[in-house]
This record gives C-alpha cells, structure tokens and sequence, in this order.
C-alpha cells in the first residue's frame, strides 16, 4: 500500500510538471486520489484554525487575570447581564463571528464559558464542541466584544462571576 502511495504521488508529480502546470501559486498541496485511483494536485485550504488559535494565543498572554476556578454563586446573587436578555448577547457573538474561517453548514453549536470580572471585561474565554474551527471563531468573537456586560453583584457590590452557555450558529 506504501509502495502504491509513493507511486502515485511520483506519477502525480510527473503528470503536473510535464503539463506546464504552475504549482507556485500553490501555498499548500497535497495528491488525493478519486474513485478510479486517479492521483490529481488539490490546494489545500488556508490553515485558519492555526491562525486563530495564535490570534487566541496573544489575546489570552496579555490578559492579566488569573485562570478562574469553579465557584457557585450565592444565593441572592445578581448573575451578570449583556443588555436585556442573553439573545443579546448570543446576537452580538454572532455578528462578530468570521463564519469565512469556519468549516460546515446548518446550525452548530458551541459551548462557551468565560469569566466576568468586577469591572464587566471578559476574560479566560473557552469554548467547547464539535466543530473545532466554530469553537476558535467564537472565542475570538466573544473577545471582540468584550465590553457590554453588567458585573455579577452580591450585596450590591461587583464580583466576578462565571458565564456558562451554548451559542448556536448558523453557516
């Protein structure tokens, strides 16, 4: 089977250059095969999940807050807010989000959390699911923001708090 790969992927080369085909334009490509063993160059699509995850990268390195840990909140607690409900703030995620960078269609969702911190910034954004590309592309989303909320308070004073939600998305 190695041996057929590396067949293949000589004949594909061979084929290509001997046509006059300019693979210089090409960044990144790879020799797929289709259904009747033909080996053929194919571009391959722009590494946007390493993009991101660099983007996410420098935002989270000049954060100055420490990683939050799991803490309840107390009875009486005012949980924080984003305008008037939190379809306010799923819309805004989604008009933030750079759907080009994210691979599928229909509607996907992603589970976000992140902290709230005394002042109504968000940090420490994480996100959670089944589409790796939507999980990047929210986190950078929900940074983008980062203004809006209305701090958690106790006792009629700011606290940090933790928000936890799902964000469907449609592609």
């Amino acid at each position: 089977m190695k041996k057929l790969a590396t067949a293949l992927s000589i004949g594909a080369f061979s084929l290509v250059f001997s046509q006059g085909v300019n693979i210089s334009k090409f960044h990144r490509a790879y020799i797929a095969q289709d259904e009747n063993n033909v080996a053929f160059l194919v571009k391959a699509p722009d590494d946007e999940p390493s993009k991101m995850q660099a983007k996410i990268k420098a935002i989270k390195a000049k954060e100055n807050v420490a990683p939050y840990s799991q803490v309840p909140l107390l009875p009486g607690t005012e949980r924080p807010s984003f305008g008037q409900s939190k379809q306010d703030f799923i819309d805004a995620v989604n008009a933030k989000i750079d759907k080009n960078a994210v691979t599928g269609s229909g509607t996907q969702y992603t589970h976000v959390s992140f902290l709230v911190t005394e002042t109504g910034k968000i940090s420490d954004v994480k996100a959670s699911g089944n589409n790796e590309s939507l999980n990047l592309a929210t986190i950078l989303a929900i940074y983008d923001l980062n203004q809006g909320f209305v701090p958690a308070k106790y006792k009629g004073k700011n606290m940090a708090s933790v928000v936890h939600m799902n964000i469907p998305v449609e592609l």
